[in-house]
């Protein structure tokens, strides 16, 4: 049985059919967890769309004493962590930064200057640094140079892999986000884009992050264990 009533069989199957990207068929794991902005202080698997058994509750004791675990998922969570020789207060101001700097490598003369500006301003205590992750978002849509239409589609090719080495550099900087994110054990990771938003986004790079995090423990604690004989 579910820990909570969000698996049932109709609502499995609304999931699926949104699912944006989806984990590998035949992909067996015990926890399916779904994160977003405005996500609730829920116990793991009772929120929409998530997934966990009673047998396995017991894992994730840990995960659901901390408040609002899984907006420290999220890209809004504030604490601070450096990108590229930058400071960003959130993964989503380093992430708005980064389509910023792509901007400017695809342009020249002042076109690239203004680019570069607006990607300065994600960064280093300048202005877009101090809003909150909802403040920044709205402004950077509405500020700034836009991406052309060859810009765009160039764009969609790497924003993933933009995407993935900022979530990379703050979970192995940032004490806090880094601690949940090891809680999760191996539960699979679904981003969504608001509680409203329709679509679902499996987040294979932060599992993967979360491994490679898994593994620095692993050997830490080996070399730990092994200092001590």
């Amino acid at each position: 049985m579910s820990v909570c009533d969000t698996d049932t069989e109709e609502a499995v199957a609304k999931f699926r059919w949104y699912l944006y990207k989806a984990p590998p068929t035949g992909r067996r794991r015990s926890a399916r967890f779904v994160f977003h902005s405005q996500s609730k202080n829920e116990p793991p698997g009772c929120a929409k769309g998530e997934a966990l058994n009673d047998d396995d509750a017991y894992l994730y004791e840990d995960l659901a004493k901390v408040d609002d675990w899984r907006k420290k998922l999220y890209n809004f969570w504030i604490e601070p962590f450096e990108h590229n020789n930058r400071t960003y207060t959130s993964a989503a101001h380093a992430y708005n930064a980064q389509r910023f700097f792509f901007m400017a490598d695809m342009r020249s003369d002042e076109k690239r200057s203004e680019a570069l500006r607006y990607a300065e301003m994600f960064s280093n205590n300048n202005d877009y640094s101090k809003l909150t992750g909802f403040e920044m978002q709205k402004l950077a849509k509405s500020a700034g140079p836009r991406l052309t239409e060859y810009e765009a589609k160039r764009w969609d090719y790497v924003a993933e892999e933009k995407l993935a080495a900022v979530v990379r550099s703050k979970f192995e900087q940032c004490d806090i986000a880094r601690a949940v994110l090891l809680l999760t054990k191996r539960s699979t990771l679904i981003h969504r884009m608001s509680e409203t938003a329709r679509l679902y986004h499996w987040w294979s790079f932060l599992e993967n992050v979360r491994e490679d995090l898994r593994e620095k423990v692993r050997t830490a604690n080996a070399v730990e264990m092994l200092g001590d004989r």
